[in-house]
């Protein structure tokens, strides 16, 4: 075969410019550290890193929420647990004052320690995070969840959200909890239902005229619950000569206008009472109907659910109304117990003091202490009380004078006993939700382990796909770098030859 001088010089240029080209890379990933220097260097290998790099980017991401997640739910769990103490510390000061030996001054003093601890928990239920957000507003972090109103109640203006924090791919989770859930979602009495007491009393105006009289026997509450809500004292008022009637509220609004009367019938206008009036009512002549607490020294105790499906299927509110003669000793009443529909569920039972009683059904409760002729307790379903109105009705109890009165010493035993069992259902409920803030942290902290594991298995891919063999290719330089001389040392040698040397 024969080979010209020009294929000789092409051959040993290329030889030349390949060594150099292979051994110019080798330097390249030496300088750099890296396998490749393009995505055309190693297509399969570039795009699989590019997509790591993404993943590793993402789970930093995470990784980084998961940290700001685990700072805001420890400073949740904070402040409620500042307000598990404020609570116990006011139940403590509850019981205390249940004292029958205080004073009124000294339960006066019982009253300014729940003032303190009043405002300490508003203080708290409005708490701000480390950004300037209020804590307990839901969604609306700008918003103060709590404010005083005119009348002294402290009501809620944020919602129900709970803001949330993208931890993981396929999770969020809740960094906040509503103000409504910690503190206003508590549901009253033992959590199924409540106890109340109460009763109604009736006057003639001293300057009627007719012959118009309350039927004392005909007087009774219907509703309870309908009537310690109700706007009273009412005022019938008579005109027409004694023929018709009208019933305003405190406020003077009409609640029925010329209202035709006749003596003896049952007048139910006036919501959860029922008394009739009988005689000639002169024009003119009025009559006060008005909320009374119990005269008795009857106590509820806050019972218990025996049978949670009766009581869903029972029909409250109940009430348990006592009829008594003052003036037979020893003492001795019965009671009747109604529906809602004032069906009576047993009527005339002998009373016995402490002895359980289950005609309503699914729960039972007992009554302590002596009820007067006429007193009146409720059972009902519970409802929604915040933590502040608990403390607020505590500290109207305690300022209240009963000194000498055992009717309001009754009352006083009755609402220490209803409001002690909502501190302890808002203890219950705050702790339930400090639980869930716990389980939150676990799931946090459980996440921040598997990111911190995804982040070493993408850096070691990484590592494993772009990350120069620093002996391979050391070796492989000094390899390139010898063929490269031996290229140029042949090609000098062969580029010499000439047959002219032998002339």
């Amino acid at each position: 075969m024969r080979i010209s001088t020009s294929q000789i010089y092409g051959a040993g240029a290329r030889s030349i410019m390949d060594g150099q080209s292979s051994l110019y890379r080798t330097q390249n990933q030496l300088s750099s550290g890296k396998q490749f220097l393009s995505a055309q260097d190693d297509p399969v290998a570039a795009a699989q890193v590019m997509l790591d790099t993404q993943a590793l980017a993402v789970n930093s991401q995470f990784a980084d929420n998961q940290g700001n997640a685990l700072s805001q739910l420890a400073f949740e769990e904070d402040r409620l647990q500042a307000v598990v103490d404020a609570l116990q510390d006011a139940r403590t000061n509850v019981i205390a004052g249940g004292n029958a030996s205080y004073t009124d001054a000294e339960r006066g003093y019982i009253a300014d320690e729940l003032e303190s601890q009043l405002e300490l928990l508003y203080g708290l239920a409005n708490s701000t995070d480390s950004n300037g957000y209020y804590l307990f507003s839901g969604y609306q972090g700008n918003t103060q969840p709590f404010a005083k109103q005119t009348d002294g109640t402290i009501a809620y203006q944020g919602d129900n959200g709970k803001r949330l924090l993208q931890v993981d791919s396929e999770r969020q989770i809740a960094v906040s909890d509503s103000g409504h859930d910690v503190f206003v979602g508590i549901s009253s009495g033992n959590g199924t239902y409540t106890v109340s007491n109460g009763t109604m009393t009736t006057a003639a105006a001293s300057a009627n005229t007719g012959t118009g009289a309350v039927d004392s026997a005909s007087t009774k509450v219907t509703n309870l619950s309908d009537w310690s809500g109700a706007n009273g004292p009412y005022q019938v008022t008579f005109a027409g000569g004694g023929t018709t009637y009208d019933i305003t509220d405190a406020d003077g609004n009409s609640v029925v206008a010329a209202a035709t009367y006749t003596a003896g019938d049952p007048i139910t206008t006036i919501p959860g009472v029922s008394f009739s009036i009988s005689g000639v009512p002169a024009d003119g002549d009025t009559f006060t109907i008005e909320y009374s607490d119990n005269a008795g020294t009857g106590v509820i105790d806050s019972g218990s659910v025996t049978n949670l499906k009766s009581w869903s299927a029972a029909n409250p509110p109940y009430q348990i109304a006592f009829t008594s003669d003052s003036s037979v000793t020893p003492y001795a009443a019965t009671y009747t117990i109604t529906d809602a529909d004032g069906a009576a569920v047993v009527s005339d039972v002998e009373y016995e003091e402490g002895v359980s009683i289950a005609a309503v059904p699914g729960v039972s409760f007992s009554i302590s202490g002596e009820p007067a002729n006429g007193d009146t307790f409720a059972i009902e379903p519970s409802t929604e009380q915040s933590v502040f109105t608990t403390l607020q009705n505590l500290i109207t109890a305690f300022r209240t004078g009963v000194s000498g009165d055992d009717a309001a010493k009754t009352k006083l035993q009755n609402t220490i006993n209803a409001e002690l069992q909502n501190l302890d259902k808002a203890l219950t409920n705050i702790s339930g939700v400090q639980s869930t803030v716990g389980s939150r942290m676990n799931e946090v902290e459980s996440l921040q382990s598997v990111s911190s594991a995804l982040d070493i298995h993408y850096q070691e891919r990484i590592s494993n796909l772009s990350d120069l063999d620093y002996a391979e290719a050391i070796a492989r330089f000094a390899k390139q770098q010898l063929q490269l001389e031996a290229a140029q040392s042949s090609f000098s040698k062969i580029s010499g030859l000439s047959l002219f040397n032998y002339l």
